[in-house]
């Protein structure tokens, strides 16, 4: 019976065990958190067994049936991991900024500018580089 399934066949069994669940789903947000509502749906396993059935009707061995319909579920998972992995991101929205504006201008310390850490580790340490002109709180800004 599952030899001569066809690619057509098995699309469709998809697809119906798909539609099944997406309506169990609905279901299950339309209950909400009322406990009898929600123990009114019925489970997942269940719902794509009765799709299989429905869409196999020559399939009739109920362990084949829920081996089948694990097989399914798993199919339509991968594919809903695979659309969500190739689909592209949405474009984040830009703040408009100005022509020249340095990295992390968007956050200035009340203290702390550079030639103020430069004067504090510079008896400690050995530093050479441009970082303590001034040039403002540069250092402390990308530490952030």
């Amino acid at each position: 019976m599952l030899r001569s399934l066809t690619d057509e066949q098995a699309a469709e069994l998809l697809r119906v065990t798909g539609r099944a669940l997406a309506e169990r789903q609905e279901a299950v947000v339309r209950a909400g958190s009322d406990e009898a509502a929600r123990a009114a749906v019925p489970a997942a396993d269940e719902v794509a067994r009765e799709a299989v059935t429905r869409a196999l009707p020559g399939c009739t061995d109920g362990r084949l049936l829920m081996g089948v319909a694990a097989l399914v579920r798993m199919a339509l998972r991968l594919t809903e991991s695979a659309t969500a992995f190739a689909t592209p991101a949405a474009p984040r929205p830009r703040q408009p900024r100005a022509g020249t504006e340095e990295m992390f201008a968007d956050y200035r310390p009340e203290r702390g500018e550079d030639r103020m850490l430069y004067d504090a580790v510079s008896g400690v340490v050995g530093l050479r580089g441009w970082w303590h002109g001034a040039s403002g709180a540069c250092c402390a800004r990308s530490a952030r």
